[in-house]
This record gives C-alpha cells, structure tokens and sequence, in this order.
C-alpha cells in the first residue's frame, strides 16, 4: 500500500512539475529561441543600408552611400566631402562620419532627420569647417 501511494505521489510532482520550464520575456529586438534570446537581425540604427542622394544628377545620379553594422561606409554618395574611414552613432540622430584627414576636411559630425517610416533622412554635416553639407538621402536597400 505504501509504495502504491510513493508511486501514486511522484506521478502527480512529475505532473504539476513538467509544465513549469524556465520563463523568458524577451526585449525590443530579439527574439526567443529555446530558452534563450537572440538578436532578431534587425538593426538597431536606421543609417544601416544603401542611400542614394535625392534628386542627384549628372555624375552622381546613380551613385549609393553605403552604411554598415561594422562601422564602415562608403562615400560613393558625396554626402560630404572627403575619403570615407569610419563611422558610428553618438546618440540617436547625430552621427560622426570619419573622413580621411587633409588640409582642410576632418571628421563630420552629422545630425539627421529620419522619415517616420526611416526610408528618407535629412543629413546636416559639418565637416572641419564652419559651413554645413546638407543633404537629402532616400533608402535604396
């Protein structure tokens, strides 16, 4: 009688117990995988993608400005003047873009506008210099 009840007794723990695995509440971008959270993939920062500069024409029409999540990026675009290096977000909309130095250009630092949707920005750049670049970019990828 005694061991019917201990079998009667660990059938119903396993039972109460099987359905109370770990919780996990996942935050913004990531995602639950097992009991883990992972990176959902989508980028944190809107610059991330392939920009081209609205209303460009001649040698520029069919130009992009591509920004990366390692940092790097290329001024294919002309956004600013200068060889492209680095760049990184300093807090949300301003940026700093690293340029190659030379005489006169040294890193910019950009402030932006980002569309609602982030498929258009407006970039303000000073670069070095007192004068601001500005410009208007629109998301290609």
């Amino acid at each position: 009688m005694m061991r019917a009840f201990a079998a009667v007794l660990a059938a119903a723990s396993l039972f109460v117990t099987s359905g109370c695995g770990r919780h996990v509440t996942c935050g913004n971008g990531t995602r639950q995988v097992g009991d883990q959270c992972v990176d959902s993939g989508v980028s944190s920062d809107p610059l991330i993608g392939v920009w081209a500069v609205t209303g460009a024409n001649g040698f520029y029409a069919d130009k992009a400005c591509e920004f990366f999540e390692n940092g790097e990026w290329n001024n294919s675009c002309q956004i600013v003047s200068g060889t492209p290096t680095t760049w990184a977000r300093i807090y949300e909309n301003r940026y700093v873009l690293g340029v190659a130095p030379s005489l006169w250009e040294g890193p910019c630092d950009v402030q932006t506008i980002f569309a609602a949707d982030n498929n258009s920005v407006a970039v303000t750049s000073r670069c070095g210099r007192t004068t601001v670049q500005a410009g208007n970019l629109v998301r290609i990828q």
